[in-house]
Protein backbone atom coordinates (compact mmCIF):
# COMPACT_ATOMS: atom_id res chain seq x y z
CA UNK A 1 0.00 0.00 0.00
CA UNK A 2 3.00 2.41 0.28
CA UNK A 3 2.10 3.88 3.79
CA UNK A 4 5.54 3.65 5.29
CA UNK A 5 8.25 5.98 4.12
CA UNK A 6 11.70 7.28 5.51
CA UNK A 7 10.06 10.70 5.90
CA UNK A 8 6.58 9.63 7.73
CA UNK A 9 7.19 6.22 9.13
CA UNK A 10 4.44 4.13 10.82
CA UNK A 11 5.07 3.66 14.36
CA UNK A 12 1.83 2.78 15.80
CA UNK A 13 -1.49 1.50 14.25
CA UNK A 14 -3.11 4.39 15.02
CA UNK A 15 -0.96 6.40 12.42
CA UNK A 16 -2.45 3.77 9.98
CA UNK A 17 -5.58 4.16 10.58
CA UNK A 18 -5.09 8.25 10.30
CA UNK A 19 -3.38 7.51 6.83
CA UNK A 20 -6.85 5.37 6.02
CA UNK A 21 -9.76 6.78 7.48
CA UNK A 22 -8.54 9.86 9.29
CA UNK A 23 -8.10 10.81 12.94
CA UNK A 24 -11.33 9.15 14.36
CA UNK A 25 -10.00 6.14 13.39
CA UNK A 26 -6.34 7.13 15.02
CA UNK A 27 -8.19 7.43 18.31
CA UNK A 28 -10.05 4.29 17.95
CA UNK A 29 -7.13 2.44 17.32
CA UNK A 30 -5.10 4.30 20.26
CA UNK A 31 -7.53 3.61 22.59
CA UNK A 32 -8.60 0.20 21.70
CA UNK A 33 -4.65 -0.74 21.29
CA UNK A 34 -4.37 1.03 25.43
CA UNK A 35 -7.00 -1.13 26.63
CA UNK A 36 -5.27 -4.62 24.88
CA UNK A 37 -1.91 -3.18 26.80
CA UNK A 38 -3.81 -2.88 30.13
CA UNK A 39 -5.55 -6.76 29.61
CA UNK A 40 -1.89 -8.20 28.71
CA UNK A 41 -0.66 -6.38 32.06
CA UNK A 42 -3.29 -8.03 33.92
CA UNK A 43 -3.11 -11.09 32.46
CA UNK A 44 0.12 -11.53 32.73
CA UNK A 45 0.24 -10.74 36.72
CA UNK A 46 -2.57 -12.91 37.79
CA UNK A 47 -1.04 -15.94 35.56
CA UNK A 48 2.52 -15.12 37.02
CA UNK A 49 0.82 -14.61 40.56
CA UNK A 50 -0.76 -18.02 40.58
CA UNK A 51 2.74 -19.51 39.58
CA UNK A 52 4.34 -17.69 42.41
CA UNK A 53 1.70 -18.51 44.80
CA UNK A 54 1.95 -22.21 43.52
CA UNK A 55 5.54 -22.40 43.98
CA UNK A 56 5.16 -21.29 47.85
CA UNK A 57 2.67 -24.30 48.02
CA UNK A 58 -0.16 -21.72 48.92
CA UNK A 59 1.37 -20.47 51.99
CA UNK A 60 1.11 -17.04 50.88
CA UNK A 61 -2.17 -15.04 49.86
CA UNK A 62 -2.52 -15.39 46.23
CA UNK A 63 -3.52 -11.39 46.26
CA UNK A 64 -0.04 -10.83 47.81
CA UNK A 65 1.65 -12.72 45.08
CA UNK A 66 -0.15 -11.13 42.55
CA UNK A 67 1.12 -7.63 44.13
CA UNK A 68 4.78 -8.68 45.02
CA UNK A 69 5.00 -9.85 41.04
CA UNK A 70 3.41 -6.61 39.68
CA UNK A 71 5.83 -4.98 42.44
CA UNK A 72 8.46 -6.76 40.99
CA UNK A 73 7.81 -5.72 37.37
CA UNK A 74 7.30 -2.11 38.31
CA UNK A 75 11.04 -2.28 39.78
CA UNK A 76 12.34 -3.67 36.41
CA UNK A 77 10.51 -1.76 34.18
CA UNK A 78 12.30 1.35 35.10
CA UNK A 79 15.35 -0.37 33.04
CA UNK A 80 15.96 2.08 30.31
CA UNK A 81 18.03 0.05 28.47
CA UNK A 82 18.93 -4.28 28.46
CA UNK A 83 22.86 -4.13 27.46
CA UNK A 84 23.90 -4.56 31.11
CA UNK A 85 21.29 -7.18 31.57
CA UNK A 86 22.30 -9.65 28.23
CA UNK A 87 23.26 -12.34 30.66
CA UNK A 88 20.31 -12.35 32.47
CA UNK A 89 18.85 -13.55 29.11
CA UNK A 90 21.54 -15.72 28.39
CA UNK A 91 20.69 -17.56 31.68
CA UNK A 92 17.41 -17.87 30.86
CA UNK A 93 17.79 -19.81 27.69
CA UNK A 94 20.21 -22.27 29.58
CA UNK A 95 17.71 -22.97 32.53
CA UNK A 96 14.90 -23.43 29.80
CA UNK A 97 17.23 -25.70 28.14
CA UNK A 98 17.98 -27.78 30.90
CA UNK A 99 14.45 -28.04 32.19
CA UNK A 100 13.57 -29.46 28.87
CA UNK A 101 16.48 -32.06 28.88
CA UNK A 102 15.60 -33.21 32.48
CA UNK A 103 12.18 -33.45 31.29
CA UNK A 104 13.20 -35.51 28.45
CA UNK A 105 15.39 -37.92 30.33
CA UNK A 106 13.27 -37.89 33.81
CA UNK A 107 10.20 -39.48 31.69
CA UNK A 108 12.05 -41.71 29.31
CA UNK A 109 12.36 -44.80 32.09
CA UNK A 110 8.89 -44.57 33.63
CA UNK A 111 7.48 -48.20 33.61
CA UNK A 112 4.01 -46.97 33.35
CA UNK A 113 4.31 -46.87 29.40
CA UNK A 114 2.38 -49.85 27.82
CA UNK A 115 5.74 -51.40 25.92
CA UNK A 116 6.88 -51.59 29.40
CA UNK A 117 4.39 -53.27 31.15
CA UNK A 118 5.33 -56.76 30.27
CA UNK A 119 9.32 -56.47 30.03
CA UNK A 120 9.42 -55.19 33.37
CA UNK A 121 6.59 -56.93 35.37
CA UNK A 122 4.48 -53.82 36.39
CA UNK A 123 1.43 -54.43 37.29
CA UNK A 124 -1.71 -51.88 38.53
CA UNK A 125 -3.05 -52.00 42.04
CA UNK A 126 -5.66 -49.57 43.23
CA UNK A 127 -5.12 -46.83 40.39
CA UNK A 128 -1.23 -47.04 41.35
CA UNK A 129 1.50 -48.82 39.46
CA UNK A 130 3.72 -51.05 41.70
CA UNK A 131 7.16 -52.43 40.10
CA UNK A 132 7.20 -55.96 41.38
CA UNK A 133 10.62 -57.32 41.09
CA UNK A 134 12.09 -60.83 41.92
CA UNK A 135 11.23 -61.54 45.34
CA UNK A 136 9.25 -58.44 46.42
CA UNK A 137 5.37 -58.60 47.05
CA UNK A 138 2.82 -57.99 44.12
CA UNK A 139 0.12 -56.56 46.45
CA UNK A 140 0.02 -52.81 46.67
CA UNK A 141 1.42 -51.25 49.59
CA UNK A 142 -0.79 -48.24 51.33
Amino acid sequence: MGMDSFEFPLRSYGDMGYRLYGRWMRYLFNILQSVQLILNVGVICVSNGQALSQAVKFKLCYSICVLVFALAGFLFGQVRTLQKFGWLANIAVWINSKSFLLAIVRGFPNPTHSRCHGRHNVRRCNGRTKLCGHGQLSRCWS
